[in-house]
């Protein structure tokens, strides 16, 4: 019958159906499939972001010797682009889908990680770090960002700690 959404919900309202309670695994053969995966796309994620800052940063270290590793990235991002199907990120693909996806993921952040870490190497090599005084410490910051940022740096530093000098306490002269 044609109504007034209003009557509708007076309707609804004046007599609430009395519907059934579902407690539980809405798919009992497959618990847990249509849940959230906040691990897996916390991979994602993760592995999103540092694939690019890797890639910059070993093209920026090519004039310092390091070689681009063009077969290694492009094996990765195929990875990672593959471990992002539908029903992975929707949270709806089984167990093992789950675990091929995360080594996936896992294998291509640690291929980025040593990639950067080798390129930020390169890098530094090439800067004076050479410290005017054994007081000072350099400290060298890296900007992934396509803008400049004015963000406080946190640094820990190891700092050789000399226990002061001994005093040297005047021998006393004989009287005499």
């Amino acid at each position: 019958r044609m109504t007034l959404a209003q009557n509708f919900f007076d309707e609804v309202t004046s007599k609430p159906p009395a519907l059934p309670v579902y407690r539980g695994a809405i798919n009992p053969t497959e618990n847990g499939l249509w849940s959230t995966q906040a691990r897996y796309k916390m991979g994602n994620r993760h592995s999103e972001m540092i694939l690019p800052v890797a890639e910059t940063f070993a093209l920026l270290a090519q004039p310092y010797g390091f070689v681009y590793p063009q077969a290694q990235f492009t094996l990765q991002w195929r990875n990672l682009l593959a471990s992002q199907t539908q029903s992975l990120l929707a949270g709806t693909a089984h167990a093992e889908l789950y675990r091929e996806g995360q080594r996936m993921q896992r294998e291509a952040a640690e291929t980025a990680k040593a990639a950067l870490d080798q390129a930020l190497t390169h890098i530094e090599s090439a800067i004076n770090t050479k410290a005017p005084s054994e007081k000072e410490t350099p400290v060298v910051v890296y900007n992934s960002s396509a803008w400049p940022r004015t963000d406080y740096v946190e640094v820990e530093l190891t700092v050789k700690h000399e226990p002061p000098a001994p005093k040297k306490t005047p021998k006393p002269q004989p009287k005499g």
